[in-house]
């Protein structure tokens, strides 16, 4: 009867001891993921997409387009830069920028706009970025 129950006694601690060293192992951080998004110029507007984006902390996120475009990030921006300004587009087929969501970037959602100029007008769509947890 002692036998039996020093050996239940003894798997139970065991069983503690397992779970306890699993819960030690520390939480790998997931790798950064990275994001696409298309701007093109059809019918006299911008088309931007995907127009929501929800990235975490760490994640690239790069915009494109063929035609040149002026990208303005909002105040209180999760990037270290809240505009691209002064680049020479002359010459080129295509355009990109990419921006890394700051690791510290609060987590919420985030206005910004995209600024095309065809001939002597601007167009401006105001897409989103949400900040989620990874």
């Amino acid at each position: 009867m002692y036998k039996k129950r020093i050996e239940h006694v003894l798997m139970g601690f065991g069983a503690i001891l397992v779970l306890t060293a699993c819960s030690l192992i520390p939480n790998q951080p997931a790798e950064a993921a990275e994001y696409t998004v298309a701007i093109t110029f059809k019918g006299g507007r911008i088309v931007v997409e995907p127009n929501e984006i929800r990235a975490s902390p760490g994640d690239i996120i790069t915009w494109y387009s063929n035609v040149p475009f002026h990208l303005r990030l909002k105040e209180g921006t999760p990037f270290t830069t809240r505009g691209v300004t002064g680049w020479d587009f002359s010459n080129q087929k295509s355009w990109s920028i990419s921006a890394p969501v700051m690791m510290e970037a609060p987590l919420g959602a985030y206005k910004y706009n995209i600024r095309v100029q065809q001939g002597d007008s601007i167009w401006v769509e105001d897409p989103w970025i949400i900040i989620i947890p990874r």
